[in-house]
């Protein structure tokens, strides 16, 4: 195990494409929702030569996220975070979609924006499920409170020297 730490959120393709990258020289903790999955991964990780340790996490749990982020912090400095669970329209529910993808974002944002070191680093990889066309309606002040939380942490994020990137595609 190494003094510093990478965590992959959601065990998906794209997010073990970017953990390969972000994660060499690092212990790389992987969590996912699904138990199978993550074990599947962190297997094949571990073939390729990576230093893994898994935790199950539920993303729409804040609870479960701030567990999360204190085992990464117990691991280590978390100098990456690549925070890549969500689901989509095909997947689940409108209201499930906006606890795991707007919420869940949120909750790993604030537990992070905590424990990450001075000069770490996170990608959010968002949803495609913003460019369907779908509308989707919900308490617009649970919505509102969540901006000027978010406010709040990217200022407490500034002041770490930390940076976070989101990335999602468009299609047209």
């Amino acid at each position: 195990m190494t003094d510093t730490v990478a965590v992959l959120i959601g065990t998906g393709s794209i997010g073990v494409a970017v953990a390969r990258r972000a994660a060499i020289g690092h212990t790389l903790l992987l969590a996912d929702y699904n138990q199978a999955q993550l074990a599947t991964v962190a297997d094949q990780l571990q073939g390729e030569g990576y230093d893994v340790e898994t935790r199950v996490v539920d993303v729409s749990d804040r609870a479960s996220v701030a567990a999360l982020a204190e085992a990464a912090a117990a691991l280590g400095d978390v100098v990456r975070v690549i925070h890549a669970a969500g689901v989509s329209p095909t997947q689940a529910p409108p209201e499930r979609i906006v606890h795991v993808d707007l919420f869940g974002t949120a909750y790993v944002l604030d537990a992070f924006g905590s424990v990450i070191a001075e000069g770490g680093a996170g990608v959010v990889i968002a949803s495609m499920a913003g460019h369907m066309g779908m509308v989707v309606v919900y308490k617009i002040d649970r919505l509102t409170r969540s901006h000027a939380d978010c406010a709040k942490l990217v200022d407490r994020l500034d002041a770490a020297s930390c940076s976070f990137v989101s990335v999602t595609q468009a299609f047209n």
